[in-house]
């Protein structure tokens, strides 16, 4: 927090960035390159847990270097060790598959998120950490800039409050972000967050080498995925030989068992993945119900990226490469935002949004509720894998999309 105390944070700024993970930093960083004044705000202090599966696929790979990424794939990724991945394991009780992915890596959150924040922060941008952001509502009698109330994480009501101003406002504070909790106007309704009914909860933890254990089931470069009807659970191995376990559970059944960790353990031995002593001591970290998306993802001098725009059942492990696609494709209009303010770019934005980052969610969706049939087994997915060529080619080897959203990086509008 003493850093953060230091800064100068009344502006004003062109651009405020609310959450500093993938998509929030990626996004500031190709805006404090454009030269733009930029403050990136995050109520966490860094580096964080996070829950995750903690894999970078190779169209996630793609991604990253249209951000302007290929130094800390080369580099940091390098530095710290984190493991090339070049299979999945899909298990369940009716038995397992290894099927080969194009190469991707495995790394924490913790290391990720930290390293691109350093380069936003190189490139120019402010980035204050500890604070809570409140996007206020807009004033029309201000049409020029955007209102935010920061505070510290934490603290009560009105204690150590500032309000700045901004030409636009970007919010990227994942699916449990409440920085648009306090808009009271028209926007409260068109900016809500419809959640799906049948919407899973996300768990995770990450846990020390395990080799003390005996155990050596865990394999540097492969995804092992143990499949149940009520609910999944990956693991792979991060850097330092960390594990990580990502989950996605129906709620009741978290509820059945106890705890995250109990459904864990259940659907994992049910699919021949042993359970070992440390996945149970971890620090277990959850998420609320997480598909959901936005009525409008954008309002005045207002865009809503990554997790907080839309999210679905991430069993594709896309989930970072949505979130940098959404960061990437949002930053002609952000640019275009603080030139001159035209109305149509929120529902440009919209349709935006619609056409690239939901629709490319739809495939974890439709395998979401595939993997929920009580007869499904490694084979049988094998076998749709095989049958639906779309499908194949976005879970296992990849396609040109993410292409799309480096052409689109500096396209006029």
């Amino acid at each position: 927090m003493a850093e953060t105390e230091s800064l100068e944070l009344t502006g004003p700024w062109q651009v405020v960035v609310i959450g500093a993970g993938p998509a929030g930093s990626v996004c500031a960083l190709r805006l404090a390159r454009a030269g733009k004044k930029v403050l990136l705000v995050d109520r966490a202090v860094f580096p964080r847990p996070k829950v995750c599966g903690s894999c970078i696929s190779a169209r996630t790979l793609e991604l990253m270097r249209s951000a302007g990424l290929q130094g800390l794939i080369d580099e940091h990724m390098d530095t710290v060790q984190a493991p090339a991945i070049s299979q999945i394991s899909l298990r369940t009780a009716g038995g397992a598959i290894n099927l080969p992915l194009r190469e991707g890596r495995a790394i924490s959150r913790a290391s990720l998120d930290l390293a691109i924040i350093d380069l936003a922060r190189a490139a120019g941008a402010v980035f204050a950490q500890g604070l809570s952001a409140s996007v206020l509502d807009y004033d029309p009698h201000s049409s020029s800039a955007r209102r935010i109330a920061l505070h510290p994480a934490g603290a009560a009501a009105g204690v150590g409050e500032i309000t700045i101003e901004s030409q636009c406002v970007v919010v990227a504070d994942g699916v449990g972000g409440q920085s648009l909790a306090h808009l009271n106007g028209p926007e409260k309704a068109e900016v809500r967050a419809i959640v799906s009914t049948t919407s899973r909860i996300g768990a995770g933890t990450v846990v020390d080498d395990c080799s003390k254990e005996g155990h050596d089931f865990y394999k540097s470069g492969t995804i092992y995925m143990a499949l149940h009807r009520y609910g999944y659970v990956g693991a792979v191995r991060l850097e330092q030989n960390k594990i990580d376990l990502g989950a996605a559970f129906d709620l009741d059944f978290v509820r059945k068992t106890g705890s995250a960790a109990l459904a864990a353990k259940e659907i994992m031995e049910s699919s021949g993945m042993p359970f070992l002593e440390s996945f149970a001591d971890g620090h277990w970290l959850g998420t609320a119900a997480f598909t959901r998306r936005r009525m409008k993802p954008a309002g005045q001098r207002l865009f809503i990226i990554g997790d907080a725009a839309s999210y679905g059942e991430p069993f594709t492990g896309e989930g970072i490469g949505w979130a940098i696609n959404s960061a990437l494709l949002v930053v002609p209009y952000v640019l275009t935002a603080i030139e001159k303010w035209d109305d149509n770019l929120v529902l440009s934005w919209q349709k935006e949004q619609a056409r690239t980052i939901v629709e490319n969610q739809k495939t974890s969706l439709h395998l979401g509720k595939l993997l929920r049939q009580s007869h499904i087994s490694a084979q049988l997915i094998e076998k749709v894998l095989k049958s639906i060529p779309a499908l194949s080619r976005k879970f296992l080897a990849g396609d040109d999309e993410s292409k799309n959203a480096a052409d689109k990086i500096m396209a006029p509008r």
